[in-house]
């Protein structure tokens, strides 16, 4: 400051200066330029040394987000691999109950078509098993309640625990008495007493019955014989005599007695002498009349109240009938029935893989059968077996709910029980359906929630939610129908003769007729669809040449308010027509034909956008993507679904078409938004599940029986799979959502997997629920 003020001073009074002042004054503003350039210098210094450091901060910063980007990639990689390889384990995990859980951990812990697979494998094999019953050894038989609300499962470890059967939760355990380890376990036709034959750790055999509701012993008896057991103990239908099959040694080693005894409460009061069986005897039956059925391994004796026996049959019953007239019989694979007053048998149906064991359901109708680790259902009338699910444990005792509604085993291997839904689909069995065509069925999950089938009767209306059907079956006249349809909304149903190409359209709730559409022409059709918005109906039509001979397809477009023909256009080539798709956003439609035909148009302009021919002879279905930027089309032949570009109709190295079967299939629809694809097919009766970027099969979901083509469609937001066995009328909902896949194994399930349980299959991925609380 003072050698400013100086220099300042000098510019204006420079001549007072002598010679030594200005000398001064220049030496001290040389220094002073000095010193500036020395700072200037070292700025420049650090400013680089900052900007090195700085760079040097920002090459750090990169190279830790680059580290952290790596370890998350890496513990996501492995996270991944551990999922994957839990839910490959799930698969084979012999405890249904852990696969379950095992599978929906895997899905949660890293979402991926591997574990979706895995997942749809388990659930596929768990079948139509609503609840498991968790004991901590193996289950030697399950019984349900007469009124159904509780089951009896009889432990290896000599302990019978009642559980709450729609829960799965135990309720109390019957009590110990002297140390007895129950065979087996009956409940009084009035629910309220439970009876077991047992073995007990001192003297012979015993007979104990409980009282269900105090839960307390009320009345034993001993079989009379030093280290005997009690095999097998029944009650007669009227409840008041008690029946046993009892082995001289604890081993079970013949000879073998019958005993019998009068239920009166609070005693059990011996009916006459026991009597000696043959050695091979190795069960016993009440039938509806009181007579009792003792059997061997190659013969029955048929005795009455009191054991005289009155004749002999050459045949061994795996189960009575409930109205005791029939018995159940194997023979070289096959089930099949016999008439106990007649002798006569029949009704012979073969089983895949054999029979073990069967029980009638409540009806007589039916027959669960055991075959191996399978659970099947037979129809000895019309011959069909239809798989309720899979025990890999291996299923060794099998009963029926009284109400009809439900089949329960018994697994060693398990360390449980299982209870499967009998009516596992929307719709039970019926007369009607049971002879519905395979495929003319849609559905249609809008306000509503209708499904529309086809039948002997013509449409059959149901509600989706109930699986009630709404009204009589509709009639659109003579002549036959081809396809059915619903609308989004669910308010209107039509259909279309399949010999005059007449659209009937009715209302849903009231059946009667809203309009008819006669396309122009003599025509016959076979096709009818609503657009996804409700506003537009398509029929796929062909000139008719003669009776039996059609040619020149064509798709009629109608406005579904009223009734106006909107646009026609002709289907390429001289051949017939087949089907006729809307694109999700309404303003295609896609028609398909003999020949391979496929034709794609406009609606708004009414063009022609393109056309293209498959190398299927006979080109079956087509359907749009979501966005309508793919069109999945299949014909009859060698099960090939192709995805084409439709615009211009060629196929991308990104949409090759997955080969799914040897025998015939149909494209029913893509799902999680155009990203997958479902697939029906007939070899086997399956709907399968594919990722079309990978073109990898996530999974297979089992509709009908082998070499039958399922009917299936997809709902309109494309979240649920309908699909209907044609051998039994059966229509099913198939979420297509993983969450919703792990939820369901979650409830089946009933458990969490134990800390052991994680460590085991999950090693490496700290311990969580596996399933919500």
């Amino acid at each position: 400051e003072r050698l400013s003020a100086a220099q300042a001073w000098s510019a204006e009074h420079g001549d007072q200066l002598n010679a030594l002042e200005r000398e001064f004054l220049d030496a001290s503003q040389a220094a002073s330029t000095r010193e500036i350039r020395r700072l200037r210098a070292g700025i420049a210094v650090l400013a680089v040394l900052l900007a090195a450091a700085l760079i040097g901060g920002v090459i750090a910063i990169a190279q830790r987000r680059s580290a952290q980007s790596a370890a998350t990639r890496a513990r996501d990689e492995a996270t991944r691999a551990i999922a994957d390889n839990a839910g490959v384990q799930a698969e084979g995990v012999q405890n249904l109950s852990t696969g379950l859980v095992l599978a929906a951990a895997a899905e949660r812990l890293h979402p991926s078509p591997e574990t979706d697979a895995s997942l749809i494998h388990v659930l596929a094999r768990a079948g139509a098993a609503t609840t498991v019953y968790h004991i901590p050894t193996r289950a030697l038989g399950v019984t349900p309640s007469p009124d159904g609300s509780t089951v009896a499962v009889t432990e290896n470890n000599g302990r019978v625990g009642i559980f709450d059967s729609a829960t799965g939760r135990l309720i109390w355990q019957v009590p110990d008495v002297d140390g007895a380890a129950p065979f087996s376990v009956a409940y009084t036709p009035d629910g309220r007493t439970l009876v077991l034959g047992s073995m007990a750790a001192k003297g012979g055999g015993l007979v104990v019955a409980v009282d269900v509701r105090t839960h307390r012993v009320i009345a034993t008896a001993n079989d009379g014989r030093r280290n005997g057991t009690v095999l097998t103990a029944g009650i007669s239908p009227d409840g008041r005599t008690v029946a046993a099959l009892s082995a001289q040694q604890r081993n079970l080693n013949p000879p073998r007695n019958l005993q019998l005894w009068r239920l009166s409460l609070p005693d059990l009061r011996p009916i006459g002498r026991p009597l000696p069986l043959p050695s091979s005897t190795a069960s016993l039956f009440f039938t509806r009349a009181d007579q009792i059925l003792t059997t061997t391994s190659t013969s029955t004796d048929v005795r009455d109240a009191t054991g005289r026996l009155i004749r002999t049959f050459g045949v061994v019953p795996l189960a009575v009938s409930p109205d005791g007239h029939a018995i159940a019989i194997a023979r070289h694979g096959r089930i099949g029935t016999m008439d106990l007053t007649t002798g006569r048998a029949g009704g012979w149906v073969r089983v895949p893989g054999g029979v073990q064991t069967a029980a009638f359901t409540p009806s007589g109708g039916t027959l669960a059968v055991v075959s191996g680790n399978t659970l099947e259902m037979v129809d000895p009338r019309s011959g069909v077996v239809t798989t309720l699910g899979r025990d890999v444990g291996g299923i060794n005792g099998v009963a029926t709910a009284p109400d009809g509604s439900s089949v329960y085993t018994s697994s060693l291997g398990g360390k449980a029980a299982v209870r499967w839904g009998l009516h596992g689909g929307l719709l039970a069995p019926t007369d009607d359906l049971s002879r519905a065509l395979p495929m003319p069925f849609t559905v249609s999950e809008g306000g509503r929630g209708v499904v529309a089938t086809v039948g002997p009767q013509g449409v059959y209306r149901w509600n989706l939610g109930t699986g009630r059907p709404i009204g009589a079956p509709l009639a659109p006249g003579p002549g036959g129908i081809g396809w059915v349809a619903v609308s989004p909304d669910g308010r209107s149903v039509a259909a279309v003769n399949y010999s005059t190409a007449q659209v009937t359209i009715w209302d849903t709730a009231t059946g009667k007729i809203v309009r008819q559409l006669t396309p122009p022409g003599h025509r016959g059709s076979a096709w009818v669809t609503y657009s996804p918005n409700g506003k537009l109906i398509a029929v796929g039509t062909q000139i008719q040449v003669s009776q039996l001979v059609f040619k020149g397809g064509r798709v009629d477009v109608w406005n579904a308010d009223s009734g106006r023909l909107l646009d026609s256009f002709r289907q390429p080539g001289n051949n017939g027509l087949s089907t006729v798709y809307f694109s999700g956003d309404s303003r295609r439609v896609v028609g398909t034909g003999e020949g391979g035909s496929v034709a794609v148009w406009d609606l708004a302009s009414g063009k022609q956008l393109n056309a293209w021919r498959t190398s299927d002879a006979y080109t079956s279905a087509a359907v749009f993507s979501q966005h309508g930027n793919l069109v999945a089309t299949a014909g009859y032949g060698g099960g090939l679904v192709s995805l084409w570009r439709p615009l211009t109709a060629t196929r991308g190295n990104d949409v090759k078409p997955p080969i799914v079967s040897s025998g015939q299939a149909y494209p029913v629809g893509f799902y999680a938004g155009g990203h997958d694809l479902a697939i029906a097919h007939n070899s086997p009766g399956e709907v399968e599940l594919w990722d079309i970027q990978g073109r990898r099969l996530i999974g297979s979901l089992p509709v009908s029986g082998p070499n039958t083509m399922p009917g299936a469609t997809l709902s309109p937001d494309g979240r649920t799979l309908i699909t209907l066995d044609p051998n039994t009328g059966v229509l099913t909902r198939w979420p297509l959502s993983p969450s919703v896949w792990a939820a369901d194994a979650c409830r089946i399930a009933g458990v969490q997997l134990t800390v052991a349980e994680w460590s085991t299959y999950l090693h490496g991925v700290p311990y969580q629920r596996a399933c919500p609380a």
